[in-house]
């Protein structure tokens, strides 16, 4: 599979997906790099506030404004830095701010990891309750959120792949065959 796909590839979908883990496995497969965008928020927090803090606790803490600020300018120094045959994994809301999909779609192929929302809601709640879900009612308030993101990651998708029953390993396989299907790739 080495080199076979010459593409940036960017990963959306709900908090829980699987984007961190398929893009190892689709990095691996394809001998290409891996970037958490996630990995580069905490990083760039930690740069500019002097503290190492995760997403979620940046989120708790600072609250949605700063961290969807911070968000959308660590994308956007994507843009500015060459990420050829790049696997880039985003977070869960960083695809409601328009600005941040145009970025995005302008670097990359972007491939929607669609998986049930219970499924996800068990994967989520394995490391506690996230800050942006209600503690009063956190299935409702995931389920508001899904109606809200889903619509947004199915129209920016180039790919949309159904995750369910598959394996990360599995699901990068699905990708390559999906690009390869597509033509938007290089042999």
């Amino acid at each position: 599979m080495s080199n076979i796909i010459k593409k940036t590839i960017i990963l959306c979908g709900l908090p829980g997906c699987g984007k961190t883990t398929v893009g190892n496995c689709l990095a691996e497969k394809i001998s290409s790099s891996f970037i958490d965008v996630d990995t580069l928020i905490e990083k760039e927090y930690a740069d500019t506030m002097g503290e190492l803090l995760t997403c979620r606790q940046i989120f708790a803490h600072q609250g949605v404004p700063f961290f969807r600020e911070l968000e959308k300018r660590v994308i956007s120094s994507l843009a500015q830095k060459s990420h050829q045959d790049a696997i880039i994994s985003i977070g869960g809301g960083a695809m409601e701010n328009p600005e941040n999909v145009k970025v995005l779609k302008s670097i990359g192929l972007v491939v929607y990891l669609k998986v049930n929302l219970k499924e996800l809601f068990k994967r989520i709640n394995r490391k506690g309750l996230p800050a942006y879900l209600d503690p009063a009612d956190p299935l409702g308030s995931f389920e508001k959120l899904a109606q809200k993101r889903i619509p947004i990651y199915s129209n920016a998708a180039d790919i949309e792949i159904e995750a369910d029953s598959l394996t990360p390993e599995e699901i990068a396989t699905k990708i390559v065959e999906k690009i390869l299907q597509i033509g938007k790739s290089t042999y």
